[in-house]
């Protein structure tokens, strides 16, 4: 079932029927949408999982190849050992070789607001969490800089288009419509990480952990002024679109996910919406 169809049929439907018979869960974990936390609940409750990732020291690839020789490696892996659950800074492209090689893939990922995501974003690289953090700051001495920056536009976007292609030629709402089972935010985190685990098949999930928070430094300050945040507007419009579209569709369902609780599981929903400040 693609996250379209949660238009046409109710929350318990949708989940119930996209439970089924799902072999594999891949979650496509776009920068500074709460994913790394995401992926240690994965870790921890949809064994054995695989933490798809490059390493950042290797310094004779670029990126890019050593995302496609993650990529091949843990499709080669899975081969011998079938895992239940992946994650990682995979764009689509690579997503797509995965659900090649893996019959029965399907897919998740989050969103986020994309001017707290691109600050968000810009705060971590400036970390020692972040390995080339150094050569970051150098190259990024102020947020405004940053912003201009073509490589922190439309992260979003790129991620959900794949590499090499042209984003005005892909229908990055009907992808997400089609392709992914499920598309949370980190605005909706409760609701999104409810969901989600229940298409997992565990039911009554919440989030209780932050993983990777980005510590508030004199590296990490960012003045933030209503300048800053139209720069960042103007300059990520394929991802303003992409995380409307989103949010639209979870409001309509919020009600409904309350419901569902109440009527389901033995814990109070109404504490839930409380729980997203320990991942913000």
């Amino acid at each position: 079932m693609p996250f379209r169809d949660l238009e046409k049929m109710n929350l318990r439907e949708f989940v119930i029927s996209e439970r089924e018979n799902t072999p594999f869960w891949l979650f496509m974990h776009i920068p500074k949408t709460a994913g790394s936390s995401f992926s240690e609940s994965m870790q921890r409750l949809l064994p054995p999982y695989k933490n798809v990732q490059v390493d950042y020291a290797d310094a004779s690839l670029s990126h890019n190849e050593k995302l496609n020789l993650a990529t091949k490696e843990f499709i080669d892996s899975h081969s011998k050992r079938t895992y239940r659950s992946a994650s990682g800074h995979m764009p689509y492209d690579l997503i797509e070789k995965v659900a090649e090689a893996v019959p029965g893939t399907k897919t998740v990922t989050f969103l986020r607001n994309p001017v707290s995501r691109v600050i968000s974003d810009y705060r971590y690289q400036r970390t020692p969490q972040h390995p080339p953090h150094k050569e970051f700051k150098r190259r990024f001495p102020t947020i405004e800089s940053y912003i201009e920056s073509v490589e922190s536009q439309n992260k979003i976007a790129r991620f959900i288009g794949g590499r090499g292609v042209d984003l005005n030629k892909v229908n990055l709402i009907e992808r997400i419509d089609e392709n992914f089972s499920f598309v949370g935010l980190l605005e909706m985190y409760p609701l999104s990480y409810n969901v989600i685990f229940n298409l997992f098949g565990k039911s009554g999930q919440f989030p209780n952990t932050h993983s990777r928070k980005t510590p508030d430094t004199a590296d990490t300050k960012v003045d933030l002024t209503d300048k800053t945040i139209d720069a960042i507007k103007s300059t990520n419009k394929l991802d303003l679109d992409v995380f409307n579209h989103v949010s639209a569709r979870l409001n309509k369902v919020k009600a409904e996910w309350q419901r569902y609780l109440k009527d389901g599981f033995p814990i109070d929903w109404s504490s839930a919406d409380k729980e997203i400040d320990a991942v913000r």
